[in-house]
């Protein structure tokens, strides 16, 4: 039997240096599989914390566009241009210049009408009593047949302006007028109330406006009759209930209101016998003596204050 006490020392020596070097070699590959370990891990961790903070960035940048973007839309719309307001000439005591009237439109019917044969003798004269105004009218003219009866109609009644019948509003614009005088309703009254006939008013004013937003719209009252043609619905009565809605309308709006029933009625609210160019007829239109005391109010009182 071998007994390991009768080993050569040298031997002994040996085995455990041999032994020690196994040992060695064992820890070295246990350090080396645990470094690797500890290196995958941490190279795990690296990528995680990578993507988390790309995300994170991501979200961020994301937002931050987000909120530039609605910072920009929020500027952009503080900045829009807005439309500019209306500049609306403003109201006129008087007494004014001729040349006040220069870019006026007055509309009207018959009326109006001997309006502009005074006028033109006026200006042939070398007179200019409401210097370069525009006389936009037609006999038969009113606020109803200006809506109901537009052009084309048979019964179309619009005024011609350059060789071409139009709708009142367009041909305001086209003349560029900044004032505009309405003397319609005498071939009104006789149709509809008056409260019915504020609305035909209304109708074509706001045409006026929408086409010309700048002009200021001058209401002129409608002019009474002789006391010898007062009919059964043409009456200076129903006259008078028109008017009195038509300066409630003018008021509510801020328009002008142009009293010209004053002007030519005598004591009585009938047409002066002294203004009435037709007496054995419809007795309701002016002479030249009217429409000079019709010009002379408005020159002294171009908005009826």
């Amino acid at each position: 039997m071998y007994n390991q006490n009768n080993r050569d020392p040298y031997e002994m020596y040996r085995i455990k240096q041999k032994r020690k070097k196994a040992r060695r070699k064992r820890l070295a590959f246990r350090t080396a599989v645990v470094l690797v370990v500890v290196i995958l891990v941490a190279a795990t961790l690296f990528s995680i914390g990578s993507c988390v903070n790309n995300l994170v960035c991501s979200s961020y940048s994301s937002g931050e566009s987000a909120l530039t973007d609605a910072t920009e839309t929020t500027s952009t719309k503080a900045t829009k241009p807005t439309e500019p307001e209306p500049t609306i000439p403003a109201k006129v005591t008087g007494p004014v210049e001729p040349s006040f009237f220069d870019k006026t439109v007055i509309v009207g019917d018959s009326i109006t009408l001997g309006l502009s044969y005074y006028l033109e003798k006026q200006n042939n004269q070398g007179n200019k009593p409401l210097g370069d105004a525009f006389v936009l009218c037609n006999g038969s003219l009113g606020y109803i047949n200006a809506k109901e009866n537009p052009v084309g109609d048979s019964n179309c009644r619009l005024p011609v302006y350059k060789g071409k019948q139009q709708p009142i509003e367009d041909s305001v614009a086209d003349i560029g007028a900044e004032r505009v005088y309405i003397l319609l309703g005498m071939n009104d009254v006789a149709r509809a109330d008056s409260k019915t006939l504020i609305t035909y008013v209304k109708d074509l004013t706001d045409k006026i406006i929408k086409k010309s937003p700048n002009v200021r719209i001058c209401l002129e009252s409608t002019t009474p009759l002789i006391a010898s043609k007062q009919g059964p619905y043409l009456n200076d009565e129903n006259i008078r209930k028109f008017d009195k809605e038509l300066k409630k309308f003018a008021k509510e709006m801020d328009y002008s209101y142009i009293d010209l029933y004053s002007v030519v009625a005598d004591d009585k609210g009938h047409l002066k016998d002294e203004y009435c160019g037709d007496p054995q007829n419809m007795g309701l239109h002016f002479n030249d003596t009217a429409q000079a005391a019709v010009v002379d109010y408005l020159i002294n009182h171009p908005d009826g204050i």
